[in-house]
């Protein structure tokens, strides 16, 4: 057997210490990105599990809002509980297309409602009285320093504020209560500070903010505000105007268990003495809501029992009707008073009268 040189034996070593060196630095490039790799996989797992924590509380809280939003809809449908769905047959909001099935009924301008009197010939005389008063309106359509009223108001503008202007003018009472307060109040005490003498105002407003924001120093002592609803103030109340007095009347317009239209209607007006003149606004002719209000779900229902009150109704006669005045006798309302086609409003005025023998 042949003895391998020192040189080659020593080659052969070198060969293979190369080829071992090789391999670790394979391996230990291998190892490094293993490595690597672990310590970025230990870094996803825990940004994973933060997300995980994060998600957990997360649906914690939707959970309890869930919880917390179930409470507060069987709190709201347990308060506001109703029979039926509006638009039911037995529902008092009227369905959109029963509405508009019914539209030529409903709004039919040239119909006179049965049994009720509108006294037209009365009414363009009395029209006449107050046009008069009206040739010498001093207000504006935007606040100013002089007047507390201005017509360009969200509540009771044009026509109704020009009418209840030269009304007051026109009856001069000693007595003003008003229900439903605020742009109407403002328009009465500027009248009674230019027209009239000592007329005695009161208001009865449960939310007085609006009315008490358009009020001046010094009209707190000369304005009785009874901040409560209708309903809590005694019928004597009422029963203290005297013929030619006013109550003015500007309700929630809602028919309803335990409503201010119901009070008025039921306890106030039969108890009224006999001459006393009644306003009541938001009056439509012929007695129904603009298509407007009835289709954005504004299910009022004074007009309705006004109506049914008038009816065969000896002792409350129609002085005044704005809304039916304006579709019939136009020409002679923007005529004689040009300002009122800004606004041409919505109020009636009735007036109790003694009953036949």
């Amino acid at each position: 057997m042949a003895l391998t040189s020192p040189d080659s034996w020593s080659g052969s070593l070198e060969r293979r210490l190369r080829r071992i060196v090789k391999r670790w630095a394979v391996s230990r490039k291998s190892y490094d990105d293993m490595v690597l790799r672990a310590s970025e996989w230990a870094e996803r797992n825990a940004a994973l599990d933060e997300s995980h924590r994060l998600l957990t509380v997360e649906h914690e809280n939707l959970r309890s809002r869930h919880e917390d939003l179930l409470r507060a809809k069987q709190a709201f449908e347990d308060r506001y509980r109703t029979w039926v769905p509006p638009g039911h047959f037995y529902s008092p909001f009227p369905a959109k297309e029963e509405i508009d099935r019914r539209a030529a009924a409903l709004f039919d301008v040239d119909a006179r409602p049965e049994a009720v009197d509108l006294r037209e010939a009365d009414q363009i005389a009395l029209f006449g009285e107050l046009a008069d008063l009206a040739a010498d309106l001093p207000f504006t359509a935007e606040p100013n320093e002089r007047h507390r009223y201005f017509f360009d108001n969200p509540e009771y503008s044009w026509a109704d504020a020009i009418t209840l202007h030269t009304m007051l003018r026109h009856l001069r009472p000693r007595r003003v209560i008003e229900v439903g307060s605020g742009y109407s109040t403002a328009m009465t005490l500027d009248t009674i500070d230019g027209w009239l003498d000592d007329t005695e105002l009161t208001c009865v407003e449960p939310n007085p903010q609006l009315l008490e924001s358009l009020l001046r120093p010094g009209d707190g002592e000369r304005v009785r505000i009874l901040g409560k609803p209708v309903q809590d103030v005694p019928v004597e109340t009422f029963q203290a105007l005297e013929a030619g007095d006013v109550l003015f009347i500007d309700s929630t317009h809602v028919v309803k268990a335990g409503s201010d239209v119901n009070y008025l209607f039921f306890e106030v007006l039969p108890r009224l003495p006999d001459g006393v003149w009644i306003h009541l606004h938001d009056v439509f002719f012929p007695f129904e809501y603009p298509m407007t209000w009835l289709t954005e779900g504004r299910a009022w229902q004074e007009d309705y029992l006004l109506r049914a009150f008038l009816m065969y109704n000896d002792r409350f006669e129609i002085c005044w009707f704005q809304q039916y005045m304006w579709i019939h006798h136009r020409r002679l309302l923007e005529e004689r008073i040009p300002m009122m086609a800004n606004n041409p409003g919505g109020n009636i005025w009735l007036r109790k009268v003694a009953g036949h023998q």
